[in-house]
Order: C-alpha cells, then sequence, then structure tokens
C-alpha cells in the first residue's frame, strides 16, 4: 500500500517521514529557483507551483495528464 499522507502514520504512531509528489516536485522548484537565482527563473515556476499546490492528481502521473 502506497500512502501519500502523513497523517495515517501519524495515527497509527509510526514515525515514517513519507514526501508525496507534491512536496518533492515544490522542493525540486525551491532547488532551481535557489540555484539559478535570478527574477526570471522563480516568475516561471510561480505558476507551476500553483499548479502543483491546486492539484488533486495523487501521483504525478495523473499531474501530467491534467496539465494536458
Amino acid at each position: 500500500m502506497i500512502v501519500a499522507n502523513n497523517s495515517i502514520f501519524k495515527k497509527l504512531g509510526l514515525d515514517y517521514s513519507v514526501q508525496d509528489w507534491k512536496e518533492k516536485r515544490i522542493n525540486a522548484i525551491n532547488r532551481k529557483i535557489s540555484k539559478y537565482n535570478s527574477q526570471d527563473v522563480t516568475e516561471v515556476y510561480i505558476d507551476e507551483y500553483t499548479r502543483v499546490n491546486n492539484s488533486k492528481a495523487i501521483d504525478k502521473r495523473e499531474y501530467k495528464n491534467e496539465k494536458s
């Protein structure tokens, strides 16, 4: 069973740190922004950040299908 929400582990009393696809993507966006440190790069990723946060997709594959 793949779990995308850490709250299930917390309810079970388990201390697992599982990142879902949204957290991983946002971390990747932040790495790119900090690497290039440019306003142009930041502006490009603002829209994607918003789309990721508002997405109802369970995994990255569904998210990619939503975009098209």
